[in-house]
């Protein structure tokens, strides 16, 4: 007989990461992209206070795509060690060519920025990000 995961055991690990799972409706210029360790983390004021992801690999390429920053060129910062420099190019093109974006997270210990998405995608658990001081 196989051994697997109690169901009770299973629906709480369900429950909290429906719970961990965050959308925020942010303007880029809201976004402070920086570097952390050999990666990058995009820090978002927002109405509840201000939250630090770490982009995934899928939402770097994403963030990429919307502006034109070609994959390879993400892959050597990130395998050099040049995340300062990611996150300068992140943050530049964040003002430079600012639009209202949806972003996918999960919260906990680690933030992860799963997702960064145009806003014709419907948010599940939204929350705005703060007006501009």
């Amino acid at each position: 007989m196989i051994k697997g995961t109690p169901l009770s055991e299973l629906a709480q690990q369900l429950l909290e990461e429906r719970h961990a799972q965050r959308d925020f409706i942010a303007d880029t210029r809201r976004l402070a992209p920086h570097a952390q360790g050999a990666g990058v983390c995009i820090t978002l004021e927002h109405a509840n206070g201000a939250i630090a992801v770490a982009p995934t690999r899928y939402a770097l390429g994403q963030i990429g795509s919307h502006y034109k920053i070609p994959m390879t060129y993400v892959n050597r910062m990130t395998q050099a060690g040049a995340a300062s420099l990611l996150a300068q190019n992140i943050a530049y093109w964040f003002a430079e060519q600012p639009s209202t974006r949806v972003l996918r997270t999960r919260t906990g210990e680690t933030g992860e920025l799963r997702a960064f998405l145009s806003r014709r995608y419907h948010p599940l658990e939204q929350i705005t990000s703060s007006p501009k001081r």
